[in-house]
């Protein structure tokens, strides 16, 4: 498995596991989470075909993710740094995926 794939397969993996629980407990599937499954799909996708693409798309994607315009799990949750909200998840996969990109 290629390294660079990482991130995009923890944010498929959460989509999975978000799409799972609305399914179980009848919850609200919201636009959040409708775009941020999508972009995941098209940055998986762009990974085959285009490897400059998806390096821009999933920047794009935690980008968004970690200021809250899109979410990846059923719940959002929020982490409050100085003033600075962050979704934790998406902040963990962009340090995952500069860690993976600096070596």
């Amino acid at each position: 498995m290629k390294k660079e794939l990482i991130p995009v397969l923890i944010l498929i993996i959460a989509s999975i596991y978000c799409i799972i629980i609305i399914n179980i407990t009848n919850t609200y599937y919201s636009n959040k989470q409708c775009i941020g499954h999508i972009l995941v799909f098209v940055s998986f996708a762009s990974f085959f075909i285009n490897k400059k693409a998806y390096d821009y798309l999933i920047i794009a994607t935690l980008l968004l993710g970690i200021v809250g315009v899109i979410n990846f799990t059923p719940s959002t949750y929020i982490i409050d740094i100085f003033g600075l909200k962050l979704n934790p998840l998406s902040f963990l996969v962009a340090l995952i995926f500069i860690f993976i990109k600096k070596k």
